[in-house]
């Protein structure tokens, strides 16, 4: 049994699958192995896959296309490991990557996860800004809230107890592409998080970018709110209610806004709909909503006592 399971999914990500595979071979940090899991791809992914079969520590799975979570979960469920790591097709991780964070984990039992730092690239390696395209927050300790707020955690950079994972029922498709971020909100409901300040790896920005489907994400991310009010509703605080409720407020808009562009009016409807109907029912968007009318020099401080005076903080 090694240290960290490593899961890479494939789905036709031949175009850059063997400068992730080989980030994964050159960390300073050797206690891991790599599962390569092809979710149907059509194009060479599998031979280049196949190039790695010498090395014990690479194990490869092919099935017909179920979707990224899916995938996820083959190796989660699969692994006997301690910690478990993530790294999309596309992305690499530096060398100390693994051996950073194990000592991070190792050191603090109480930690769910710990993430960090990213650079971004280009589709030959140049380094380019992460302005608009990758943000991560600095989340560490008890940070629920923050994470509701906005997703701040890069997948590339996670490693997370197995254990902890599998307590929070694995990987949901139905959440994709947005399933990433509601393990790390089911993560740290129950676990503080690590934090590293460094660069760990690098996230690679091109036209195939599934972040980049902004419309899908956004149903995604709806998804995954409407699902944490429904399964932890009875032990979320109320600060933690008015952030979901601003959170899914913005996104309902949001989603409407993206539909109406692309000319889906029944489906704009409905979301404005739901949006003004998660605005009239929480008192959170009424305190957001008085104290808009105030100077922008007093609105923070008339959003806070607004707050308490209608007890959601």
């Amino acid at each position: 049994m090694s240290k960290v399971t490593v899961v890479v999914p494939i789905y036709n990500g031949e175009r850059f699958l063997a400068k992730t595979i080989e980030s994964v071979l050159n960390q300073t940090f050797s206690d891991w192995t790599l599962y390569i899991v092809n979710d149907g791809s059509s194009d060479s992914s599998e031979e280049i896959a196949y190039n790695y079969r010498f090395d014990k520590r690479v194990k490869y799975f092919s099935q017909p296309n179920r979707g990224v979570a899916n995938t996820r979960n083959v190796a989660l469920f699969e692994s006997t490991d301690e910690y478990l790591a993530l790294l999309d097709q596309d992305d690499i991780w530096y060398k100390d990557k693994l051996s950073i964070q194990v000592d991070v984990l190792n050191s603090d039992t109480s930690l769910g996860f710990v993430h960090g730092e990213v650079d971004c690239i280009g589709p030959d390696d140049e380094k380019i800004t992460c302005n608009g395209k990758m943000w991560v927050g600095k989340y560490k300790g008890w940070c629920l809230n923050d994470l509701l707020t906005v997703n701040g955690v890069a997948p590339l950079t996670v490693l997370a107890r197995r254990k902890a994972m599998l307590a929070c029922g694995g990987f949901s498709q139905q959440r994709a592409p947005a399933d990433d971020w509601d393990m790390w909100l089911r993560l740290a409901r129950v676990h503080p998080v690590g934090y590293t300040s460094i660069p760990i790896g690098a996230y690679r920005v091109h036209e195939s970018n599934e972040s980049r489907k902004i419309l899908k994400m956004r149903l995604a991310e709806i998804a995954v709110l409407t699902a944490f009010l429904i399964d932890f509703s009875g032990d979320t605080f109320p600060a933690d209610r008015a952030v979901i409720d601003r959170k899914l407020s913005w996104l309902l808009g949001d989603a409407a806004r993206l539909s109406a562009v692309q000319g889906g009016a029944a489906d704009a409807s409905r979301l404005r709909f739901q949006a003004l109907k998660t605005r009239l029912t929480s008192r959170a968007c009424y305190c957001d909503a008085v104290a808009s009318l105030v100077p922008g020099v007093y609105r923070r401080q008339a959003l806070w006592y607004l707050s308490r005076l209608f007890g959601i903080t």
